[in-house]
């Protein structure tokens, strides 16, 4: 059987001239789904959003050709959008402004959707929305009002399904009533042509193309300088003659290591506006002390009145050592994020350049530790072998020098493995510290200590102490609940007995129990009475005169505690109650106690004399600990 089927119809409403096509709504939001993966969210609202109102408009003149009044054309408008399936009912209230001539001069209105097949789809393929997703309708309701009533109208979509909200509701107005509101969305409404499209798409991947070339050939002559082993003043001229900006790089505390494309006027005067800004506002920057890298450090943009730069931390071992910045001077040249991609390669360059410095660095350090621990260890028998292998070192130890012996404690610490990475920090710290200050210092370890040799010739003894107390505070800023303390020994004249002046250090540093650091020489007695006596003499001389407060294996801590403390004081009671968190009776008990026990009078010098040299000999021996 042959069925022929004519291309014309008899049906009036299929031979209009405007035909009409049924699709299901699954289509469209599969539709929907590939404008958003080919052109994007932005060009995906704009399209339906032109494609909604020419819905709308067609609509309404079919109305108008129809000869339907005004009244009828604004009721039908509702009921076309609920034939077209674009949703399932509408709820809508509207006050029409009409003017001498009986036409519509302003309109405002609100109003419901229910049942959008837009948010719908929207969610059933994408999700839920960050945006409203009703651009079909919302152009369906523009196109039809503005046709009907002779002047654009505008409606804004306020709460949608499609975001997660209760509702899809809408707020309309004429649009000269919305003023500076719709700027933004009026834009989507000129519709852009695919020529100028396909134009704008190629000159933006020719400029993005262009970059990519820059900043591939930016790596390529930074990875260059690096291999031939050149410096960071190299880097940040290449960085400046290619893309145009003025570089710098900083250390960790924001000072200067090199920078190029500022004359030395303009540097001081831009340095001096960024350091006022990171001063105001540091919590704007990064964490600069942290040892750990956290993902918000990764870059930053910083904005003056005179400059913008932007910065990026230079991460050598997980550790943040300092920062690579471009600088964008105001009127002179222009930011664009996209030198993100350039600094980063800078930052990585300058990663590496410093890496390798402090392989090289670490390498000769530790050379020189295991020296200084070989010394200790009396692993060198001539004179000669050790001060020939000094030369090596960089350092001249036929002169004086002093052993400082570095204790440490963290408050927080158990692990073994966390023990090991506070030493190695610590160590590391220290050497940065002296490098700063052009000490050549031999740095090792010795009974989980940092042991120091360092040369009379490069510091003094009173200098000693400063800087040790200066290194002392900037590692308990470091490394938080961390104790630092540190014994120096007397000045070594034969550095073939240095083992000797680490003993001297070793007891001093047992003496900072109020102290910072203590140093051998002002021992006196002390100092002397623990070299030149036998250790068993020494508990012996304690026993007879602490009596039964001092026990070999539980020694009355409390009590030994007081009368230190208030022989330190010289038999000050005030200073001694203060120092104790003591009531003034309470001490005084405690005193009364610690004579009838000892039979001695603390009031008589010889006795309190006595009594305090054995005491602190006992804290030398390691014997007693008073914190």
């Amino acid at each position: 059987m042959i069925i022929e089927v004519s291309g014309q119809s008899d049906s009036p409403q299929l031979q209009q001239k405007d035909r009409m096509l049924s699709i299901y709504s699954s289509a469209f939001g599969i539709l929907r789904k590939e404008l958003i993966n080919n052109i994007g969210m932005k060009r995906m609202k704009g399209f339906l959003l032109r494609y909604g109102w020419e819905m709308g408009t067609s609509d309404a003149k079919k109305e108008i050709a129809n000869g339907s009044s005004l009244e009828a054309l604004l009721k039908q408008g509702p009921v076309y959008h609920h034939l077209n399936g674009y949703i399932k009912s509408i709820v809508y209230e509207a006050d029409f402004e009409f003017g001498s001539d009986q036409m519509i001069k302003c309109v405002k209105g609100k109003g419901t959707w229910i049942g959008s097949y837009e948010a719908e789809e929207h969610i059933k393929r994408l999700g839920i929305s960050e945006t409203q997703v009703c651009h079909m309708n919302v152009g369906y309701l523009n196109g039809y009002l503005t046709t009907v009533c002779n002047h654009p109208v505008i409606a804004k979509e306020v709460s949608c399904v499609g975001r997660g909200d209760d509702k899809c509701e809408w707020v309309l107005k004429s649009q000269d009533s919305w003023e500076d509101e719709i700027e933004e969305e009026l834009e989507y409404y000129h519709e852009t042509p695919i020529v100028k499209e396909l134009e704008y798409t190629y000159e933006q991947l020719l400029e993005q193309r262009n970059f990519i070339t820059k900043v591939s050939y930016i790596h390529k002559r930074l990875t260059e300088e690096i291999i031939d082993g050149n410096n960071l003043q190299n880097i940040t001229d290449i960085v400046h003659e290619i893309s145009d900006i003025p570089c710098m790089i900083y250390d960790l505390n924001f000072r200067t290591l090199a920078y190029s494309g500022l004359t030395e006027e303009d540097f001081m005067k831009l340095e001096q506006d960024f350091k006022g800004r990171i001063q105001k506002s540091p919590e704007s920057l990064f964490n600069g002390a942290g040892y750990e890298l956290n993902s918000l450090e990764r870059n930053a943009v910083i904005s003056t009145e005179q400059q913008k730069r932007l910065i990026a931390p230079v991460i050598v071992r997980k550790q943040i050592i300092g920062y690579s910045t471009l600088i964008y001077i105001e009127g002179e040249n222009l930011y664009r994020e996209n030198d993100f991609l350039i600094l980063e390669r800078v930052a990585n360059a300058v990663s590496l350049f410093l890496l390798n410095e402090k392989t090289s660095f670490e390498s000769f350090e530790r050379m020189k530790g295991n020296f200084l621990e070989q010394l200790l260890n009396k692993q060198y028998l001539l004179r000669k072998e050790i001060l020939k292998r000094g030369i090596y070192v960089n350092i001249d130890l036929a002169k004086p020098f002093r052993i400082i012996v570095l204790g440490y404690h963290h408050k927080q610490l158990n692990h073994m493995n966390d023990e090991f990475l506070l030493y190695e920090q610590i160590l590391e710290t220290a050497l940065l510290f002296f490098k700063e200050r052009n000490h050549d210092v031999l740095i090792g370890q010795r009974e989980g200590n940092v042991v120091f040799l360092v040369n009379n010739d490069v510091v003094k003894k009173n200098d000693i102490i400063k800087i040790f107390k200066e290194l002392s505070k900037n590692l308990e800023k470091i490394f938080k609940n961390c104790i630092i303390k540190i014994g120096i020994s007397s000045e070594g004249k034969q550095i073939e007995n240095v083992s000797q002046y680490h003993d001297e250090a070793v007891l001093a540093l047992r003496m900072t129990t109020t102290k910072k650091a203590v140093s051998y020489d002002d021992l006196g007695v002390v100092g002397v009475l623990i070299k030149s006596t036998n250790e068993s003499e020494v508990k012996s001389m304690a026993k007879l005169l602490l009596g039964p407060i001092y026990d070999d294996e539980s020694p009355n801590i409390k009590l030994i505690k007081t009368l230190y403390v208030f022989l330190s004081n010289g038999g000050r009671l005030e200073q001694t109650m203060r120092d104790l968190s003591l009531s003034m009776s309470g001490l005084l008990y405690r005193l009364q106690k610690i004579e009838s026990v000892i039979n001695r009078d603390l009031r008589d010098p010889k006795d309190s004399h006595q009594l305090f040299l054995i005491l602190e000999a006992l804290i030398a021996l390691g014997e007693l600990e008073i914190e």
